[in-house]
């Protein structure tokens, strides 16, 4: 038993590890605290006195994105689901409800990440797309149901990953779907399950063109599952 719950702790390490580094290469964190607030100061003002539309949305998002994983993040990225749902800009509508399934789902907070998972799956049907920032989000729920134990509930995210990659050819779900099988089979002791979840994953990758970064990551996983199996 105790030998297990190493085998969990690490598993969780890396994948915390791992997913806080993809995460970060996304935001603007360099950037230095004063050009920060110069840069902030600006967009705010800008934000204040144009009447230019595009001019509000494109700086409600560079401010949410100096602001990354902060509470004030969550407060630009509400005002551009906001303006850009009342204007119909559906790419920035798209953009600022998946950072804010991400945001949530980095904080645990479960009520409000499958609230903004909810008016998404709303308006894409409402409008009959399937944008990439439904992927994100169940990702984000896979990745919630995982990390509180529930496997269960993570597995049946996963599948709908799947399902919907299957339907729609998008190679980075399935990606995603393979990998989460793979945690999921390596944290309920299903080990040769999570072997060929992860070689799968691995597959695809290299179908789409490979991804070093995200190869190491999912090869990490799959060391723990062969060691485990004393292979």
């Amino acid at each position: 038993m105790r030998c297990k719950c190493i085998y969990y702790r690490w598993v969780f390490l890396l994948f915390c590890l791992f997913s806080g580094s993809i995460e970060a290469n996304c935001s603007e964190v360099n950037v230095d605290e004063n050009q920060k607030n110069i840069t902030q100061d600006s967009l705010l003002s800008v934000l204040q006195k144009t009447t230019n539309v595009n001019e509000k949305l494109k700086s409600l998002y560079r401010l949410a994105r100096l602001n990354w994983e902060t509470p004030v993040e969550v407060g630009y990225l509400t005002q551009l689901v906001q303006l850009a749902g009342d204007v119909d800009s559906m790419i920035y509508y798209y953009d600022a409800l998946s950072s804010l399934g991400r945001y949530y789902c980095n904080v645990n907070k479960r009520d409000s990440l499958f609230y903004w998972g909810g008016i998404l799956d709303s308006v894409t049907k409402e409008h009959k797309d399937t944008p990439e920032e439904l992927f994100d989000f169940l990702n984000y729920y896979c990745r919630y149901y995982l990390i509180n134990g529930e496997y269960e509930l993570a597995m049946n995210e996963a599948v709908r990953l799947q399902m919907l990659s299957d339907e729609t050819g998008v190679l980075r779900g399935a990606i995603s779907s393979n990998e989460y099988l793979g945690m999921i089979y390596l944290l309920i002791g299903r080990d040769k399950d999570a072997i060929v979840a992860f070689e799968k994953g691995l597959s695809l990758i290299k179908d789409s063109g490979g991804d070093p970064s995200y190869e190491i990551q999912i090869m990490s996983y799959l060391l723990i599952s062969y060691q485990r199996l004393n292979e």
